[in-house]
């Protein structure tokens, strides 16, 4: 479902709706247990909020919580 909404943001070209919705897949995406795959999506919210010249406090928990999932952090 979120990966629907994030497709109709998409269409909408709703930047700040994208950028919850991308989260949102991501956030899904660790719970499944499917960390590379949600570590991509942040990686490429950071970068996207980075350009904006702005920081998403939460992008940054979600990559922690991925790195810790996988071990690569203690």
């Amino acid at each position: 479902m979120f990966e629907e909404a994030l497709a109709v943001w998409l269409g909408r070209d709703k930047l700040k709706q994208i950028l919850i919705a991308k989260q949102a897949v991501a956030r899904c995406l660790r719970s499944l247990g499917r960390h590379a795959d949600a570590l991509a999506i942040l990686r490429e919210l950071e970068a996207e909020y980075a350009a904006m010249g702005s920081v998403d406090g939460t992008v940054l928990e979600e990559i922690a919580e991925n790195l810790a999932a996988i071990g690569a952090v203690n």
